[in-house]
């Protein structure tokens, strides 16, 4: 998390998880442990894919980091997904998924500032 702090981006935009109950509100960013790489041209993470029969997982997994790649990429950081599977099946599921996100356009410039401005408006 230090190093994507250091790059000025806000821990409200990590992939986290609000945990209820016993422990009260306790917050765990990054919950699922996965290895991620930074250096200062691209961003790699990576996902496990736990082997259901859909790709719902990998799909929640995305839009968790939807906003984080969002602020690299305003940063002019390239961003790759590298996904673990076991099973043929498995790999094709995932790169069709990998593929289609692949074929978005870079989001809009718009920097941080306007960004933060535009969310407080709505």
């Amino acid at each position: 998390m230090a190093a994507f702090e250091a790059l000025g981006i806000e821990r409200q935009v990590f992939p986290q998880r609000v945990y209820r109950g016993a422990l009260e509100g306790l917050r765990r960013y990054f919950p699922l442990r996965l290895p991620v790489a930074l250096d200062t041209e691209r961003a790699v993470f990576v996902y496990a894919e736990p082997g259901h029969e859909t790709t719902t997982a990998l799909r929640y997994w995305g839009a968790a980091h939807g906003n984080l790649w969002r602020a690299l990429w305003d940063r002019g950081h390239k961003i790759d997904v590298v996904a673990v599977v076991r099973t043929t099946k498995e790999f094709i599921r995932t790169r069709t998924v990998l593929a289609n996100w692949a074929r978005y356009p870079r989001p809009s410039e718009i920097g941080e500032e306007t960004r933060r401005e535009l969310a407080r408006i709505e």
